[in-house]
């Protein structure tokens, strides 16, 4: 059977880990959110370059 400690361990080990994966979640999160900025942007910069290029 398991000590005290031991369950103790397990259960700060539970824990540390539920952080770690909500915090990579909300990294996730926000890499994602850039990533449609930057296409947006490149969306816009594409279609001045094309206007540009007619000329």
């Amino acid at each position: 059977m398991s000590t005290p400690a031991q369950k103790a361990n397990l259960a700060r080990i539970r824990e540390t880990q539920k952080r770690s994966r909500a915090r990579r979640r909300e990294y996730l999160r926000e890499l994602e959110q850039r990533l449609r900025v930057y296409e947006l942007q490149g969306v816009e910069a594409s279609s001045e370059v094309q206007k540009a290029a007619r000329r």
